[in-house]
């Protein structure tokens, strides 16, 4: 993706500019041609997400309050006469691992990125194999890949694929993206098949957020509402340069404290936890996940504050690095900074900032200042994000 990359001077420091869904769409037609030796008739597009407020509530019926940036997955495709699908990766890190090839009537279960492209096709057909449109219509296709969202950095990479995959899907056999409740749902599941017992969040951001809008999402009820954006914000993403894999253990097993805590005190959910119950949990460890559900579970507490959040990440989760926390100190520090935050699973990846748009340059200079000596080696990345629509049919671009 370097070569859409732009470089913006904000005095001596530089933000990043990814490509535009234009350009993105652009680019993938001219590289599906030459790949394929046709032209692309289907095309769908679907964004990462950061996450203001609710780190790891969503699995625990909480309240988040992410929205869409930004940063797109696109698949392109056009319809072939057998039953396989052909799909090319143009992120894949690997030259040799870029092309697979999927029997849509026989599921395979693998350790590579594809998994989640085949989970989600086994979803799709398991919720649609019965319909009479999915039995006359479905089959293979030759599938196009190209992603602006950054690997491995807490950005929803991995829901942006599926989204974007599911509703290729849907739009194939039926012509329309719909029902994006509950595609979300789907996709979710798709993602806990592939092995990441994830929330509903991401799938449900990439779905339903739309243009200069936070989406306040209820994760009990999977019920949300789009909050306007105050246009005196602005949002600065930084990517740490460390990646983390939310496949590994640190992220199940914080999970598995959570569901640890909700069964030995009889809970059916952490809305239920009171302080009380709370000061009974007699585990160090226990006792401090719970209070990290509890202080986030409630959309109505003050403490909902960013860097309130952030503290709670770092000392009761302990989801949060060095590295996040460098960033995230350096930008607490800038005078006119409202707070900074980690955002996506953790262990590493991405911290977003809200801040007055004319705090930016200020704010590049000091966090990057902080990094670079305390951490030489790393190089940060700078995004200036702001909301973006949730997942879209890009055919008519075609």
């Amino acid at each position: 993706l370097e070569d859409f990359q732009t470089k913006i001077d904000y005095n001596k420091m530089t933000l990043t500019q990814l490509p535009s869904l234009d350009d993105l769409i652009c680019k993938c037609k001219n590289e599906f041609k030459k790949l394929f030796a046709h032209s692309a008739e289907l095309g769908t597009a679907a964004p990462g997400r950061v996450n203001l407020i609710g780190e790891h509530i969503d699995y625990l019926d909480g309240y988040v309050l992410p929205f869409a940036i930004s940063m797109w997955t696109i698949a392109l495709a056009k319809p072939r006469t057998d039953r396989n699908i052909h799909i090319v990766s143009l992120n894949s890190p690997n030259e040799e691992e870029n092309k697979i090839q999927i029997d849509i009537d026989k599921f395979e279960e693998v350790k590579d990125w594809s998994r989640y492209v085949r989970c989600v096709i086994k979803e799709f057909q398991d919720k649609f194999c019965s319909d009479t449109k999915y039995i006359n219509n479905m089959r293979g296709l030759d599938i196009l890949l190209n992603s602006s969202v950054p690997l491995g950095a807490g950005l929803s990479s991995s829901a942006s694929l599926e989204v974007a995959i599911f509703s290729l899907l849907q739009t194939f056999v039926f012509g329309e993206i719909s029902d994006r409740i509950s595609n979300a749902k789907l996709c979710q599941m798709a993602e806990h098949r592939a092995g990441v017992p994830c929330g509903i969040m991401d799938q449900m951001a990439s779905f339903n957020c739309s243009k200069n809008n936070l989406i306040l999402l209820d994760c009990k009820e999977n019920s949300f509402e789009q909050v306007p954006v105050n246009p005196d914000v602005a949002f600065l993403v930084v990517d740490s340069g460390v990646k983390h894999n939310l496949g590994d253990g640190p992220y199940r097993e914080r999970r598995t404290a959570c569901e640890i805590v909700i069964k030995r005190l009889n809970l059916s959910s952490f809305r239920q936890l009171t302080e009380n119950d709370l000061c009974s949990i007699t585990d160090d460890v226990l006792q401090k996940r719970a209070k990290h559900g509890k202080k986030l579970g409630n959309i109505n507490k003050a403490g909902i504050l960013m860097r309130d959040s952030h503290e709670s990440l770092r000392k009761d989760y302990e989801v949060s690095c060095d590295e996040i926390d460098c960033l995230i100190d350096a930008a607490n520090m800038v005078d006119g900074v409202y707070g900074a935050r980690i955002t996506g699973g953790g262990f590493g990846g991405c911290c977003v900032v809200a801040l007055p748009e004319a705090t930016i340059a200020n704010c590049i200079d000091k966090m990057s200042n902080a990094y670079s000596e305390k951490f030489p080696s790393l190089k940060p990345k700078f995004y200036h994000v702001s909301p973006e629509n949730g997942c879209c049919d890009i055919s008519h671009k075609l």
